[in-house]
């Protein structure tokens, strides 16, 4: 046998070996590749839904907040005595307090949803201007919107659709 069929066979034998390899890799590199992206889809489609869920609950505890409000208000205002004698014991009630919570929660509005954020300011400025009216002994300016029973109706809306929530019709 010749030495140089010899060189080339293993030099042959080698190259192949080296291909296999590169091809292994490659394809190896690949499988990786789709793996990493599956699963990175996987934890992206998990946090949206965890986050929804968190939007869910602020949503849900900043209506509550505003119910509880509108509920004392109408207390106050509709079901209870002149406005006069009921103003200085309303006061002190927790409604104050009740202030300082519905601005962080609709800071933290803020921070999830531009959009649901800006659609509580007009809720929040009728509750403060019906606080206001009431400290100074007076009817609500707001009145017509405190009896009415659809208070949260456009801000819930706004909520939905941030959420993904399809509306049937």
């Amino acid at each position: 046998m010749n030495l140089w069929t010899a060189v080339i066979g293993a030099a042959g034998a080698f190259l192949g070996v080296l291909v296999a390899q590169a091809w292994t890799s490659s394809r190896e590199k690949r499988q990786w590749e789709r793996e990493r992206q599956r699963d990175a889809e996987l934890w992206k489609r998990e946090d949206q839904y965890r986050f929804t869920e968190h939007k869910r609950e602020l949503y849900s505890d900043f209506l509550g907040q505003v119910h509880e409000w509108v509920r004392e208000a109408q207390q106050v205002v509709i079901f209870s005595l002149p406005s006069e004698h009921l103003t200085p014991e309303w006061l002190y009630l927790p409604v104050n307090n009740r202030r300082k919570q519905l601005a962080f929660a609709q800071d933290r509005l803020q921070l999830v949803s531009q959009s649901v954020w800006q659609a509580t300011t007009p809720i929040t400025h009728k509750l403060d201007s019906i606080s206001v009216d009431l400290h100074n002994g007076h009817q609500p300016k707001e009145m017509k919107w405190l009896s009415s029973g659809f208070h949260c109706e456009e801000l819930i809306k706004v909520m939905r659709k941030d959420l993904g929530v399809v509306e049937h019709h």
